[in-house]
């Protein structure tokens, strides 16, 4: 059994292998909750890759945070990840 399928969820698994594939480091996930943590140090062209992934893995519904924080620590910056369900179309007319 390889790293992936010990650790990560099946259902963001191939999500999870194609974004590390890509160059951008995920940290946390969840496939109940349908998301993924990843580090970002360039959002603008890591959102790229992000809508370069999910275009490849035929994802068509999702939400990319970018989230920067400053503590003692430091300031850091990530990016979460939410496969989201497709809207709908509205199919009813308006008399």
């Amino acid at each position: 059994m390889n790293w992936y399928e010990q650790n990560i969820e099946p259902e963001v698994r191939e999500l999870v292998r194609e974004l590390r594939n890509n160059g951008i480091n995920t940290f946390c996930s969840c496939g109940h909750e349908k998301y993924v943590e990843c580090e970002t140090y360039d959002p603008s062209e890591e959102l790229k890759t992000v809508y370069n992934v999910m275009d490849k893995l035929g994802i068509e519904s999702y939400e990319a945070e970018i989230k920067a924080t400053k503590d003692r620590v430091g300031y850091r910056t990530f990016m979460y990840i939410t496969l989201t369900e497709p809207e709908k179309e509205n199919t009813t007319k308006n008399e």
